[in-house]
């Protein structure tokens, strides 16, 4: 069918393959939820809504226009566990595990397609790597699913035994849909198991595969970490206590009030965590928060996960990248240092290239968002640019983390959501080699002078 689309001759690049892959896995998992067997009602749903339910579960956001628990048959939610995993994963690691069942043979060209899912410098040993990530996946969902599993059999009886496997497969995969009744985890405001169990399985997710990997096969040794490794590590390791204590500070009389201080520092630990992995969980209404909190979550948001996570943001290493650039001593050839490491023009080019990309997104979508909610009664109450802009960092950084609006939004502002949730999920990267020029072309060998260009 891709070759159809493309041409039958035309050989499609890795980057075009995993766009196409997804694209095929949102129509086919949209028209599977609406489906009469997905609804409890089962009658169809409206296919916008089931699209909409489909782009945030295979692009790992977490935003809903319905309750999934009282909405959903458990077909449907099992269809959409099914595309978490498969986003979160990714779309090279569910075609290895259909590959690695069949016991087919990978040609060349699937290896170099896992090459760029896994952003690996070289195809060797990509399948192993695979393999790897996956097995790494099942067991933190495992640990995830057996430490919550108790609490959520005594809460929903053997209910609980799904909603559990749902929660933790969505908790690593930083989806951030839950399976719970209308008042979702903030009845498990003061369970110490549900939510760390939660927040530990977001963070390992949004590390990364590659930094995961790193840190077992050196031995937890950090002497040892790759430069990618540390700079995630770190990066992430000032903005967890940062937002924590933030948190902490800003919510300690406002939505936290009537907790104990160990239920306040666990809840403000979970709502940074959940922000910056962009895993969409919350146990306190993020409606109720104040204005500062809110900007911090949306700023947490922005920033992300670590690359080639589960998680989305413009990540913890571009950010790390754009700071250096600012703040260090460049050596003789100009290129800044960290670590005794000099960062290329290349990477410079790409974090660049990755911030503006989301800040476009931003801006255009919070102002076509504002565009088509602004006569919309349903969300009047919450109408602002606080919110707004809140709900369109939510929806390309795949945080999920929203202040209440999206049930009440227009046939327009859900499809602003899902262009946001695509583009967001797919990443500027990917889509400028899927749709991007050949780098080979005739005036990419051509060297130009430098422009004098005065700056600030």
């Amino acid at each position: 069918m891709v070759a159809v689309f493309f041409g039958k001759r035309k050989k499609l690049k890795p980057a075009q393959v995993m766009v196409a892959g997804f694209l095929a896995a949102l129509l086919i998992g949209a028209f599977c939820l609406a489906l009469p067997v997905s609804v409890k009602a089962r009658r169809w749903a409206g296919f916008l809504d089931a699209l909409f339910t489909a782009a945030s579960a295979l692009f790992t956001v977490g935003l809903a226009v319905v309750n999934t628990a009282a909405y959903y048959s458990v077909f449907g939610q099992a269809v959409i566990l099914l595309l978490i995993q498969i986003g979160g994963l990714g779309i090279m690691a569910a075609a290895t595990i259909v590959f690695l069942a069949l016991r087919k043979k990978i040609s060349y060209n699937e290896r170099l397609m896992m090459q760029h899912a896994l952003a690996a410098e070289t195809n060797e040993g990509v399948v192993k790597a695979m393999r790897r990530l996956l097995c790494t996946a099942l067991a933190v969902e495992g640990i995830g699913f057996a430490a919550m599993l108790p609490e959520m059999i005594i809460r929903f009886g053997a209910g609980g035994i799904f909603k559990a496997l749902f929660v933790s497969v969505s908790a690593f995969c930083n989806a951030g849909l839950q399976n719970l009744d209308g008042a979702g985890l903030t009845p498990f405001a003061a369970s110490v198991s549900v939510l760390l169990s939660i927040a530990f399985a977001a963070i390992l997710g949004g590390l990364g595969f590659a930094v995961v990997a790193d840190i077992l096969s050196k031995k937890f040794k950090y002497s040892k970490f790759s430069l990618n490794t540390k700079i995630v590590l770190v990066t992430t390791g000032i903005l967890l206590p940062f937002g924590t204590l933030f948190f902490l500070a800003s919510e300690y009389g406002n939505t936290m009030s009537g907790m104990t201080f160990g239920e306040k520092l666990l809840n403000a630990f979970f709502l940074a965590a959940n922000a910056q992995a962009t895993a969409g969980f919350n146990a306190i209404e993020v409606g109720r928060l104040t204005a500062p909190s809110k900007f911090v979550v949306l700023f947490l948001s922005a920033v992300g996960a670590g690359p080639g996570s589960t998680g989305g943001g413009i990540k913890t290493t571009t950010l790390a990248v754009l700071v250096v650039c600012a703040f260090s001593r460049p050596r003789a050839d100009g290129a800044p240092v960290v670590g005794k490491r000099g960062i290329g023009r290349e990477t410079v080019r790409r974090a660049v290239g990755a911030a503006c990309f989301s800040l476009a997104l931003m801006f255009v979508g919070t102002l076509l968002l504002l565009l088509t909610e602004s006569g919309n009664a349903q969300i009047q109450s919450l109408y602002g640019l606080e919110n707004i802009l809140l709900e369109t960092t939510s929806a390309w950084s795949t945080s999920g983390l929203s202040a209440g609006i999206t049930p009440g939004l227009t046939a327009g502002g859900k499809l602003v959501l899902i262009a946001l949730m695509f583009a967001g999920r797919i990443g500027p990267i990917t889509l400028a080699m899927a749709f991007g020029r050949n780098a080979g072309r005739a005036d990419a060998k051509i060297g130009y002078a430098d422009a004098n260009i005065m700056i600030g």
